[in-house]
């Protein structure tokens, strides 16, 4: 964003994205792949057209990933961008949910599929009733309004479970994987399907 190259990136991740999602479908792993959209580009027409050039209709499998804040500059055009790319097929989540200040007023406005709770929140789930009471009103609300929860920033087995009994649909965090590259992903995903088939022998 500071050198100016935000929107040149984006547009080169999309494309990336895509091709690595290729990869995977021909390997069997139909699963979603989700981009964050800086807030710089969130409201600019002309980077929301150039995405569904490069996306067109019918894109399933994708997720751009916005923060609250990010629709405070100028909300009415940020809309219409996220409007054009749900009809296209993308989904929306809001990122680091809890972090922002105007909540609620967007989440009634927002074509959102999921809320990605804030690891601020999620350490705390195992030891703290306050961060629990969070967690599960969050994870209500989100259910209430037809959305996923996902728990951000999951760092241990303890706390998944936690995440898992107040229902929540989706984790992220070193738990799970750190950082990785398409071919390790496939290896990775490769690995769950010799574990799953082990497991059912």
């Amino acid at each position: 964003e500071e050198t100016g190259k935000i929107r040149e990136l984006t547009e080169w991740t999309v494309r990336k994205v895509l091709q690595d999602k290729r990869r995977l479908i021909a390997a069997g792993h139909e699963i979603s792949v989700a981009i964050n959209i800086s807030g710089r580009l969130l409201a600019d027409p002309k980077f929301g057209q150039r995405i569904l050039e490069i996306v067109g209709f019918g894109a399933t499998g994708l997720i751009f990933e916005i923060t609250e804040t990010a629709m405070m500059s100028n909300p009415d055009r940020a809309m219409h961008n996220l409007d054009r790319w749900v009809d296209a097929g993308c989904k929306i989540a809001i990122d680091d949910y809890g972090t922002g200040f105007s909540s609620l007023a967007y989440l009634k406005r927002l074509p959102c599929h999921e809320l990605k709770l804030d690891k601020t929140f999620i350490s705390g789930a195992q030891t703290s009733s306050k961060d629990r009471t969070l967690i599960k009103s969050t994870v209500d609300l989100a259910h209430n309004l037809g959305m996923t929860l996902t728990a951000e920033g999951v760092e241990d087995e303890v706390v998944l479970a936690a995440l898992k009994a107040m229902g929540c649909d989706h984790a992220q965090g070193y738990v799970i994987s750190r950082a990785t590259n398409c071919d390790e992903l496939l290896r990775y995903l490769g690995s769950l399907e010799a574990e799953d088939i082990g497991g059912s022998t």
